[in-house]
């Protein structure tokens, strides 16, 4: 189960008028100004629609450690109602140098057409865990090193690196230690009831719920991963390849001026 999943099955009457959304790419916006844009994350909107986020998922690439935690200390300062964070950070093992001129991808490349992103690619590459290599003579990206960090709030309705409310985990180039996957799919599944109690305590507030409506929204516990790791690495493979496709495709249209 993922995360649409997870939050499709909380039982929520059509009639109370709000949804909860998995949104991507969209403006946080608190008090009438732009928090920040995320890359993911889970919101909530009343019938009048007021919106509130309350787990943001980042995912970095060429961010620096500094930034990335100078966007997220705004997250955690800002968004009061927010209760759990996610940080999914891949970088390279080496970093990317274009090919030289006097390089064996040049000398193929001199007179011929850039190749479409199916003639360029290479089924044999072992995408995220290996090199992309392509059909053309050079290693377009390296190997992945993927880290997960996740924060949920404390009851103090703060955030802190504390073992009890944070974990980190590192997925590949080899998964680090299966109980920190297991200690950070079970801070996600802390975050989202920590999540079902704040929709529950809106809806009795202003929804007038039957008894067993209560009941059941009470009664709902998340899945044991939110998170289907597999799915994950291959979304992040397809990335990796698509990457190196746009770094070739820029490279040999420059070669070829």
């Amino acid at each position: 189960m993922g995360i649409e999943d997870a939050t499709g099955s909380i039982p929520l009457n059509a009639q109370w008028r709000f949804l909860f959304l998995v949104r991507t790419t969209t403006k946080i916006r608190v008090w009438g100004k732009t928090v920040g844009i995320p890359d993911l994350f889970l919101e909530f909107q009343d019938s009048n629609g007021d919106a509130k986020a309350f787990w943001i998922i980042e995912v970095t690439f060429t961010q620096t450690h500094e930034d990335v935690m100078t966007k997220i200390r705004g997250y955690m300062e800002k968004c009061k109602d927010l209760v759990s964070i996610t940080v999914i950070n891949a970088r390279e093992m080496r970093p990317y140098r274009q090919p030289k001129d006097t390089s064996e991808a040049a000398a193929w490349a001199r007179g011929r057409d850039v190749l479409m992103f199916m003639e360029w690619r290479n089924d044999s590459d072992i995408l995220a865990y290996g090199p992309v290599m392509s059909n053309v003579p050079y290693q377009w990206t390296s190997p992945l090193t993927i880290t997960i960090k996740t924060w949920v709030q404390t009851p103090a309705g703060e955030f802190c690196n504390d073992e009890e409310y944070f974990g980190s985990v590192q997925i590949c180039p080899v998964l680090s230690d299966t109980d920190c996957l297991n200690h950070l799919d079970s801070l996600h599944a802390r975050g989202m009831r920590m999540i079902r109690d704040k929709i529950l305590a809106h809806v009795e507030e202003y929804c007038e719920p039957e008894e067993d409506e209560i009941s059941a929204l009470r009664d709902w516990t998340p899945p044991s991963s939110m998170f289907e790791w597999d799915h994950v690495m291959d979304h992040v493979s397809s990335a990796a390849r698509f990457n190196g496709y746009e770094r070739y495709s820029e490279w040999h249209s420059d070669f070829l001026g």
